[in-house]
């Protein structure tokens, strides 16, 4: 994966609650790109594998990979299972170069309300 010099900066974002498939790269995108702090790691509590982080404005985003009853992991549909997730940030064009440059393609439209 590669990762931005500079990451994302988040200026706002309610508490969410992401279904992930890879915990592992999606814990390492978490910090490398959008600049979350990890708060916590745990396997079999919430889900089979839960991250918490804590986004630069004080917000909590956990990650959950959840598991069948024998065990297996449960797989995220991407043709159906998709969440649309929106940042207010301080510089549009840094934001999309650094998810660009990390193999992330953000969906249209951008837009720069509220700035």
């Amino acid at each position: 994966m590669t990762t931005s010099a500079d990451p994302v900066s988040i200026q706002s974002l309610p508490h969410l609650a992401l279904n992930v498939t890879g915990m592992e790269a999606s814990a390492t995108f978490s910090p490398e790109v959008l600049g979350f702090q990890q708060l916590c790691a745990q396997t079999g509590v919430v889900a089979a594998a839960s991250s918490g982080f804590l986004t630069p404005s004080g917000v909590m985003v956990e990650l959950l990979h959840f598991a069948h009853e024998d065990g297996s992991l449960v797989e995220v549909d991407t043709s159906r299972d998709t969440v649309r997730l929106a940042f207010s940030v301080a510089d549009m064009d840094q934001a999309k170069a650094a998810l660009k440059g990390s193999g992330v393609e953000p969906v249209a439209p951008w837009s720069s309300r509220g700035s």
